[in-house]
């Protein structure tokens, strides 16, 4: 009867044998070229990664600089219907279709935007539809103080309107020129969208002098002033020229 320990020696000693010369048929065919190991890349240096940290910090001193003076505005529209008009939908079916009432004139309609403080002592540059016909406007701070505000200046053929809170030292940005931004260029915008707080995102500038229909539109006219700048970013929305 064979010893089983020495069959057992056997059976390593062909596996090992057949292990080897395996490798080394693998290895002059070019078989294992993949499958080692990758080397690990040595990290880029503080010199090349220099020119991105700089347009970083670029933004964020911009960001820093600017979202004190951003604004949130809420507004309230009176909603306006012909006199009586309930009195005109028979009363049983406004008991079993109330979903379906005319809302009454003291039922305010609410809107929300966004403005820049341009001085210290509270004039803001918004859009002219965020406060046109508003009834009551609200300015929100970034520290959270709730300022009432009204209209001093509107222009709906450019959708521009300034509003004025009573307060002072307050944070404000400096307006700049349109006239010598280039298509290319690098853009930040800035805002304070559906009421999530200031966000910031940037892009380039895609087009200048852009005429969209968006202002013809709303103010009724054929005279507005369409000159937008269009910027590209992940949300991309015109900006009327010299925001």
């Amino acid at each position: 009867m064979p010893d089983p320990v020495r069959a057992k020696l056997a059976v390593l000693a062909a596996a090992a044998v057949a292990f080897g010369g395996g490798v080394l048929v693998a290895s002059g065919l070019d078989l294992t070229a993949g499958g080692h190991a990758s080397v690990l890349q040595q990290a880029p240096s503080r010199q090349d990664v220099k020119p991105v940290a700089d347009l970083s910090d670029a933004f964020i001193s911009i960001s820093e600089s600017v979202t004190p003076a951003v604004v949130s505005i809420d507004t309230e529209h009176r909603r306006s219907r012909s006199a009586g008009a309930n009195q005109q939908v028979p009363e049983e079916f406004r008991r079993m279709f109330p979903q379906f009432r005319i809302p009454d004139d003291d039922a305010p309609q609410e809107a929300r935007g966004s403005g820049f403080i341009i001085s210290a002592d509270g004039f803001i540059i918004t859009n002219n539809h965020v406060v046109e016909g508003a009834n009551k406007i609200d300015v929100v701070l970034q520290d959270n103080r709730h300022l009432h505000a009204r209209v001093v200046g509107a222009d709906p053929l450019t959708d521009i309107a300034v509003i004025k809170v009573d307060a002072t030292g307050l944070p404000s940005v400096r307006l700049g020129s349109s006239e010598n931004s280039r298509i290319g260029e690098w853009v930040l915008a800035i805002g304070n969208p559906l009421d999530l707080g200031t966000t910031v995102t940037s892009g380039i500038i895609s087009a200048k002098g852009r005429a969209l229909p968006i202002l013809r539109q709303t103010s009724g006219s054929q005279w507005a002033i369409e000159d937008f700048i269009r910027p590209t970013r992940p949300s991309t929305r015109a900006t009327p020229a010299g925001h």
